[in-house]
């Protein structure tokens, strides 16, 4: 029996373990091989293939590109994983054991399984933010950003550019995950359903900008091109001109009454007759 190697999003890893289990004779732990450097137990897993499995069915699941793969040395280092146990509700042990693979899914009820899923889920995303600010993790996100896995910019004259993702707040359940040009150094929501579901907490507020700064070549040239607005072909004035023009003729301009006025060659309002009011003012053309 063997895992999917592309598993469905409704796959569950916790019920394949069940199943297997179900089928097998149960093993005694101390009926182990010894072969070299490593251990392998009498069913065929060593502890280098069992670490990988959880992890990587997880990174396979539909939604999950976003990741890349946290290295197994850096989760067991517990120096790593500091203060994590405080922004888990419950089952924090279980799910760390589930992530490195040493977890027995026969001594839980398929309920409560299915938590500690949830949990080890969360999880590994609180240690993918710390994980993606080391050089190693850097590495591995550099190619999904030159793969452009985070997609391109919406903007048409950002050309293009390759996205980032960035969470905007570092405290979990708050926002869901966004995307940062560092072309236009705007940010915009995911396009995907499943995307949208990933915490923002899970990248961070940090990574994007730490990325960049580490790896300058990456760093797009800061184009002067933007979007101008016209009227046929004429430019229009901005909401700050406007508003500075309005307020001087507020203060300068003087009706007279059954006549029309004009105060400035650049555009020409229409007052009416005894009428208090200000003159209304059209997009004003420069």
């Amino acid at each position: 029996m063997s895992i999917p190697l592309s598993p469905s999003a409704d796959f569950s890893f916790g019920q394949w373990f069940t199943n297997f289990f179900e089928k097998k004779v149960p093993i005694s732990p101390s009926k182990t091989i010894t072969s070299g450097s490593s251990t392998t137990s009498s069913n065929g897993f060593n502890h280098e293939r069992r670490m990988k499995y959880w992890i990587d069915w997880f990174l396979g699941l539909s939604g999950n590109e976003y990741f890349c793969k946290v290295d197994d040395s850096f989760i067991l280092d517990r120096f790593n994983l500091t203060k994590l146990d405080e922004s888990m509700p419950r089952f924090y042990l279980q799910a760390l054991d589930m992530l490195t693979d040493n977890f027995d899914y026969r001594e839980y009820e398929q309920g409560t399984r299915v938590e500690i899923e949830k949990m080890a889920r969360h999880l590994y995303g609180l240690i993918h933010a710390r994980f993606i600010l080391t050089g190693t993790g850097m590495a591995k996100m550099k190619l999904k950003y030159e793969q452009a896995i985070y997609g391109s910019c919406p903007r048409y004259l950002c050309k293009n550019q390759s996205l980032l993702p960035v969470g905007i707040s570092d405290q979990p359940l708050t926002t869901s995950v966004k995307l940062f040009c560092p072309q236009c150094e705007d940010v915009y929501n995911v396009r995907s359903s499943q995307h949208a579901s990933l915490d923002g907490a899970y990248f961070g507020t940090t990574f994007a900008h730490l990325f960049l700064q580490t790896h300058p070549s990456l760093a797009p040239t800061k184009s002067s091109d933007h979007y101008v607005p016209r009227i046929f072909g004429f430019k229009l004035m901005d909401k700050n001109q406007q508003e500075q023009l309005l307020h001087h003729e507020s203060t300068t301009t003087t009706t007279t009454s059954g006549s029309y006025h004009t105060s400035s060659p650049s555009h020409t309002h229409l007052v009416p007759a005894n009428s208090q009011s200000l003159p209304l003012i059209l997009p004003t053309i420069i």
